[in-house]
């Protein structure tokens, strides 16, 4: 194996470890969602924007040296550079690996994705059944009546 090779070979291992560790993120991330505890989503956030940018970085080196290696650098020049420079299979397993944990990791980012959206519209629901709520219980028109509000409902209905 060719030292482009190698390195190559190296760089999709070095991708797929980066991915898993994002898969693990975005795990725990689902957990912290589902308890509730919001104060660890910063937390969760900085380290996904972290591995984000270094697997990013990981990528374009990888596609560096696809284009060193003389193929194009997308799925179709690494089927042609695994075929013609991986003999023992252990990258084109490697690839595999990253293939999957990349799909993997889109899945739950695309969940915990909805499951924030859904938080946010049912506290965006409460806020204006609060707001509604306030409005009306301090509103008084000039002769000093309450005024009913527009458009009521009740804080069950939030």
């Amino acid at each position: 194996m060719s030292q482009l090779s190698a390195q190559l070979a190296a760089s999709i291992g070095s991708e797929r470890a980066g991915v898993q560790a994002l898969v693990e993120v975005l795990t725990a991330e689902r957990k912290t969602l589902a308890e509730g505890d919001t104060d660890r989503l910063s937390d969760t956030a900085a380290r996904k924007r972290e591995l984000l940018l270094h697997i990013s970085h990981l990528g374009e080196q990888r596609n560096r040296l696809l284009e060193r290696s003389g193929v194009t650098a997308d799925r179709r020049g690494m089927d042609i550079w695994l075929q013609a420079h991986d003999r023992d299979g252990a990258a084109r397993t490697e690839w595999r690996a990253l293939v999957e944990l990349t799909q993997t990791a889109h899945r739950l980012n695309q969940e915990n994705g909805a499951f924030i959206q859904a938080g946010m519209r049912a506290n965006q629901q409460a806020l204006q059944a609060l707001m509604n709520a306030s409005a009306a219980a301090s509103t008084y028109g000039p002769g000093g009546r309450s005024l009913s509000p527009v458009a009521s409902r009740s804080l069950a209905s939030a």
